[in-house]
């Protein structure tokens, strides 16, 4: 077996993987997701390490869950010459479709061309994976809940003697989603996105209550960009639970509904129980306001900033990652708030949506892998991580292939 990171190993992003099984003579090779950098840059530092030679080459692509950081390059791939099956839940379909295409939105509105023709969105071909135990030309395949967002799944793969096990973006510490436990492997691609150190998720969530007293005693309120799925519904439905006074907006309000009909994929949690309080009162509210889009791209996010940016009482909260060249990153910098007459207070909690380096460290010794490869981090930060994990005998890797 082969493994080679086109994008995501030893970085933040554009996660993509190609793997090779038996025969190098014949085609047999997939991907493992097929994700961009949500940024606007070069082509090169935007998708992945893609090439004709590359699309033509695959069986099939996997993807483990929606987000743009996992699917929004597939049009790309079409574009290269791609044109066989995209695997996944039939929940991440749906999901993913929506994504591809605010990713387009997001190019295009920043004055930006697409490497792709935007009608390859509808050319994608997706069949559905289920929950445990699929057969697919040969390849056994398994898969679990991977606890980061609804539909989101890790792969196991039986390939002859071997097993490739992928997690996908994954947690084990979410509010309202659950996540399976992971089988043993001969290799493991693992997420590592807070490899540099160990967060104890009831201390974040602590942090964000007292920034909502602290507002509130100064008569100001708390803005909450956060995506419409995963850590948006948790941070809303844990904000009510503590008696915050939240405007939530309808679209995390229709997707916290949506999550809660489909059991198969939340936590038995009391928070399911304050549902019927989340409430849509708009931007213009006077308590604090939660928007989706949690880099602060979206009109109706932007709009929500710039009714408060100018009140040192209120305060923006990011809770996830930002990248270059979006608002969520710009407004930690003191001569872009100047410039921009931003007064209120910035603010960075992240809420746990990705293995930290316990984590990682608990994942491997559960899956008692021979190799590893991390993901979703950027090199420097792994170091520690990776000198652990050798000192524990693991083969372990972390780049893209150059």
């Amino acid at each position: 077996m082969k493994v080679l990171s086109l994008g995501g190993s030893g970085e933040d992003s554009r996660n993509c993987f190609w793997v090779q099984y038996g025969n190098e003579n014949e085609k047999n090779a997939f991907l493992l997701d097929c994700g961009v950098r949500r940024e606007i840059a070069p082509i090169d530092r935007v998708y992945p390490m893609l090439t004709q030679e590359i699309a033509r080459s695959l069986n099939a692509v996997f993807i483990s869950h929606a987000h743009e950081d996992h699917v929004a390059a597939l049009p790309y791939l079409y574009e290269l010459g791609f044109r066989g099956e995209v695997y996944c839940t039939q929940e991440t379909a749906f999901l993913a479709t929506s994504f591809m295409k605010k990713w387009v939105h997001y190019v295009i509105s920043h004055g930006q061309q697409l490497p792709f023709d935007e009608g390859n969105i509808d050319k994608i071909k997706f069949s559905y994976l289920t929950l445990g135990k699929n057969s697919l030309n040969g390849i056994e395949i398994e898969t679990g809940r991977n606890g980061h967002v609804m539909g989101g799944v890790w792969l196991k793969f039986q390939l002859e003697d071997e097993t490739l096990l992928y997690t996908g973006d994954t947690t084990a510490d979410g509010l309202l989603l659950e996540r399976d436990e992971f089988p043993r492997c001969t290799y493991l691609i693992c997420d590592s996105a807070y490899a540099k150190t160990t967060i104890k998720q009831s201390e974040q969530y602590e942090k964000l209550y007292a920034l909502e007293q602290e507002a509130k005693a100064n008569h100001g309120k708390v803005l909450y960009p956060v995506p419409a799925n995963g850590r948006g519904i948790d941070i809303a439905l844990y904000l009510v639970s503590r008696g915050c006074k939240v405007s939530t907006d309808s679209t995390i309000i229709s997707n916290a509904r949506k999550l809660y009909e489909n059991k198969k994929w939340i936590k038995n949690s009391p928070l399911w129980k304050r549902i019927d309080e989340l409430q849509d009162h708009g931007i213009d509210y006077n308590g604090s306001v939660i928007v989706p889009d949690g880099m602060l791209t979206s009109e109706k996010s932007i709009a929500a900033f710039d009714l408060i940016k100018g009140n040192p009482s209120c305060k923006t909260v990011i809770t996830g990652h930002f990248a270059q060249g979006t608002m969520a990153c710009s407004i930690f910098d003191e001569t872009w708030k100047g410039n921009n007459k931003v007064s209120l207070e910035s603010c960075h909690v992240t809420i746990k949506v990705h293995p930290d380096k316990t984590d990682v460290v608990g994942i491997c010794k559960k899956t008692k892998p021979k190799r590893v490869m991390l993901f979703h981090s950027n090199y420097n930060e792994t170091l520690s991580l990776i000198e652990e994990l050798q000192d524990m005998g693991y083969d372990v890797t972390c780049g893209v292939l150059t």
